[in-house]
């Protein structure tokens, strides 16, 4: 039982490090670009649209991940995001 245990949570560490990385990233990006929107036009309208779109979906999606998370299997909501989450930087690129 106990290396079993152990087992699952060097898994669940090295998920949750790359996790780290991917939201660091992820926050970073985000960053940039609502600096950039700033420093290269400085129009307030601009960079409150920046905003919005970077934190809107934060916010609805975490209205909408909490019932599906605790519905459906934990590993394949994971796998599900973290796809979703590297698609989207790609798309805009």
């Amino acid at each position: 039982m106990k290396s079993m245990q152990l087992r699952g949570e060097r898994a669940f560490k090295a998920i949750m490090r790359g996790r780290l990385i991917s939201n660091i990233g992820s926050s970073t990006t985000r960053f940039a670009v609502i600096f950039w929107t700033l420093a290269s036009g400085g129009n307030p309208a601009e960079y409150s649209l920046v905003l919005v779109a970077g934190f809107l979906p934060m916010g609805l999606g975490a209205l909408i991940a909490g019932p599906v998370v605790d519905r459906w299997d934990r590993r394949r909501v994971m796998l599900i995001s973290n796809a979703a989450v590297s698609i989207f930087p790609l798309a805009a690129a």
